[in-house]
């Protein structure tokens, strides 16, 4: 998925915005990428930061109700995502991505301003009676591996009722 972002949508984006300059920036990533570290390395390293984004948004979404309910984008996001408990290696290790509720309200404010406001959208949930949940970075990581075990367990259960 992280190489189909990377190779063709991203570039697909830029080529249909006409935005020369950004196509261009990213060919030259892709130039001095593999020229310093290798074909191989090159992407390697980008299969590996791909499983840790994917994993960090697992975190915060993964585990909660889907729905089809039609509800504002502002319940929906208190409904439908968590933040992950502050502190300053969960920061650093997410990359400011366990402030999801605050990312999902104001997704073009820079990830580190992001803390700065937790306490006014909590208050914001609280005020009309809309849970806003914040959880441990181990209860994220419980929770997202429990919600595999689900999916496969009816998985499987569809394969015996099917057979």
């Amino acid at each position: 998925m992280g190489l189909f972002w990377k190779l063709y949508l991203h570039p697909k984006y830029n080529i249909h915005k006409k935005q020369w300059s950004q196509l261009l920036i990213q060919v030259l990533h892709y130039i001095v990428g593999i020229h310093l570290f290798g074909f191989t390395n090159y992407m390697l390293g980008g299969w590996l930061t791909s499983i840790w984004l994917f994993g960090t948004f697992t975190l915060s979404h993964t585990h909660l109700p889907v729905t089809t309910e039609n509800l504002h984008w502002v319940e929906y996001s208190l409904l439908h995502t968590v933040d992950i408990e502050p502190s300053w290696w969960c920061d650093w290790v997410m990359g400011y991505l366990n402030y999801q509720i605050e990312h999902h309200l104001f997704p073009t404010m820079p990830q580190f301003r992001q803390r700065q406001i937790t306490g006014r959208v909590r208050e914001l949930a609280e005020k009309n009676g809309i849970p806003y949940r914040c959880i441990s970075y181990g209860e994220a990581i419980r929770f997202s591996l429990q919600n595999l075990q689900h999916v496969s367990d009816e998985i499987v259960n569809h394969k015996h009722k099917s057979s």
